[in-house]
């Protein structure tokens, strides 16, 4: 898989990761760290994708909380991952 594609699957892993967990946060005074909210997004592909994705999005996703911080979700925002993607994609 080239550098586009792997940035394409990490983009829009990050846009099902930040709206699930824009989602929950909504249900209820849930303070969800940026780290537990990846693990319940490995937990629902479980079955669903293949474990070399999970494994894909392992391996990758961490680098967000390496440049944010271990911050509440409710302190990330769209912008801000955009912004990391940008630096993560690598220029083809």
């Amino acid at each position: 898989m080239n550098g586009y594609a792997s940035a394409k699957r990490l983009g829009q892993a990050l846009l099902l990761f930040y709206s699930t967990a824009r989602l929950s946060l909504t249900e209820g005074n849930v303070v969800m760290r940026l780290s537990e909210a990846l693990e319940i997004f490995y937990l629902s592909m479980d079955g669903v994708v293949s474990p070399a994705t999970i494994k894909f999005y392992e391996n990758r996703l961490p680098s967000l909380i390496k440049h944010l911080g271990d911050k509440e979700i409710s302190e990330v925002s769209l912008p801000s991952v955009s912004i990391i993607m940008r630096q993560l994609t690598p220029i083809i």
